[in-house]
């Protein structure tokens, strides 16, 4: 039940990304920050509200936004992009070209 959005419930969403290559070592923390895009909607890693976070290990991103999303109930594909001084054009992760994540449901 990682990947469902509960509105006005504070479950996360918790992205798991599997690395190798240039990113095994250190993962999301490869990079200085992250986006994430579902519809309408973007987070960052950035943002001082937390909505958007990497784990400790940083090998997921945890999306927490149930209690402020607008979303309307259905699947959603997320655009996931890293960026860093190596990819400061934005590295993806996972867009509808680039499918490494399974869609996010909102309910």
């Amino acid at each position: 039940m990682h990947n469902i959005i509960i509105k006005g419930r504070d479950n996360p969403v918790i992205l798991e990304f599997t690395f190798n290559g240039d990113f095994e070592t250190n993962g999301l923390n490869t990079f200085d920050y992250i986006t994430l895009s579902i519809d309408n909607e973007s987070y960052s890693t950035q943002d001082a509200d937390n909505k958007l976070t990497i784990s400790n290990d940083g090998m997921n991103l945890i999306l927490n936004i149930g209690d402020s999303t607008s979303l309307p109930v259905g699947y959603y594909t997320p655009t996931v992009i890293g960026y860093s001084p190596t990819y400061n054009d934005g590295y993806v992760l996972n867009s509808d070209d680039k499918k490494e994540l399974s869609k996010i449901m909102v309910k």
